[in-house]
């Protein structure tokens, strides 16, 4: 039997579980892959809006990138919301 593999991947979190990190456990869940994480930051959204965004710090994102490619080898990693003047960007998966 073939491990399943494993990606970094790295972004924020959307409370409503339409995007963000839930979004790309579910989609790598359904190829057959498992997710690691890094949390760039935490929102408070709906489907409609994005209410509030707690970024990390960028020490802090940086540790969880480090704990996580220490404890598994690694498939290619996703990069989706990073602070950028108080914004989150977004990119389609």
């Amino acid at each position: 039997m073939t491990a399943r593999p494993n990606v970094l991947v790295i972004g924020g979190s959307d409370s409503s579980g339409g995007a963000g990190i839930a979004r790309d456990i579910a989609t790598l869940s359904h190829f057959g892959a498992r997710a690691s994480l890094a949390v760039t930051a935490v929102t408070v959204q709906t489907h409609a809006e994005v209410i509030a965004v707690e970024p990390m710090p960028a020490s802090f994102v940086a540790a969880q990138m480090l704990a996580a490619l220490s404890a598994d080898p690694m498939r290619p990693s996703r990069s989706e919301c990073w602070r950028r003047r108080k914004r989150c960007r977004q990119s389609p998966m």
